[in-house]
């Protein structure tokens, strides 16, 4: 039952993101130009997240639970004021 899910999900992503690039097409080229940048931010800071989330279990294996969670919790909060 979860090999179904996956593919299905990852088959909906697929078809989600080429809908989104298609209709990114059918934006006039002034209004692309501008939004380009916001969305190379945006997907830069996706994958950056995704890829801090992704240590997460590598560091709970390394070190105690609680502090992996005071880091995880408090270092962005530090960051942002």
């Amino acid at each position: 039952m979860v090999i179904p899910c996956i593919l299905g999900f990852s088959l909906l992503g697929s078809i989600g993101a080429t809908a989104g690039a298609a209709l990114l097409l059918a934006v006039p080229a002034v209004v692309r130009d501008k939004l380009i940048p916001s969305l190379i931010s945006y997907a830069t800071g996706t994958f950056l997240g995704a890829a801090f989330l992704g240590t997460i279990p590598a560091g709970l294996q390394q070190v105690a639970l609680l502090l992996v969670g005071i880091t995880t919790i408090a270092l962005p909060r530090a960051a942002c004021g």
